[in-house]
């Protein structure tokens, strides 16, 4: 669950929208990686009511626009909703490199992928040793049938974290038929 340091912050000062927001993108991502059955409704109720508190209490913070955002793309698959939550976000912060990063992958899946590469390209280009960022970009890339610019994008994370999971680079070299480099690539992980 989320952090004891955000139950702390909403427990001292409940219109910290900030802290509302965070507890929504914590609550989202337990939601997704550990709740089963009727919990994942219950955690996605939560994840909704805590994005929707932060903009309740401070309506023009990007952070809060951004909780909505990811809760509408993976609570309800409301992408119409999510893209105009992202829209916001960045409306409100356009340089976030976290925000285009969220919204580089979402963009290309719901098929904008040009406007998705470029979100995904600039935040790579704002925070170059996130490996997330790169990772992340890679996926777009992927997604968009990028395969080579995905290897790389894919290569530049794990060159940041040996550690860091790889099968985006498996992949891309499946998609361009070279299996001789999916199987290495699957061999190292």
């Amino acid at each position: 669950m989320p952090s004891a340091a955000i139950s702390d912050a909403i427990h001292k000062d409940s219109h910290y929208a900030q802290a509302f927001a965070g507890r929504s993108q914590a609550r989202r991502a337990y939601t997704n990686w550990f709740m089963t059955g009727p919990a994942i409704r219950e955690g996605f109720d939560m994840v909704e009511a805590d994005a929707r508190k932060a903009i309740a209490l401070a309506p023009d913070l990007a952070d809060d626009h951004l909780a909505l955002a990811v809760f509408f793309d993976d609570g309800s698959v409301d992408f119409a909703r999510a893209n105009e939550e992202y829209e916001r976000a960045l409306e409100l912060a356009p340089s976030d490199a976290h925000t285009l990063r969220l919204y580089g992958l979402f963009a290309v899946c719901i098929g904008r992928s040009e406007v998705g590469v470029a979100a995904g390209r600039r935040a790579v280009l704002l925070d170059p040793l996130n490996r997330y960022a790169h990772a992340q970009f890679g996926w777009a890339l992927y997604e968009a049938r990028r395969y080579r610019e995905a290897i790389t994008s894919f290569q530049e994370a794990v060159a940041l974290d040996p550690e860091m999971p790889d099968a985006g680079r498996g992949l891309s070299y499946y998609a361009l038929g070279d299996y001789q480099s999916a199987d290495a690539v699957r061999s190292k992980t």
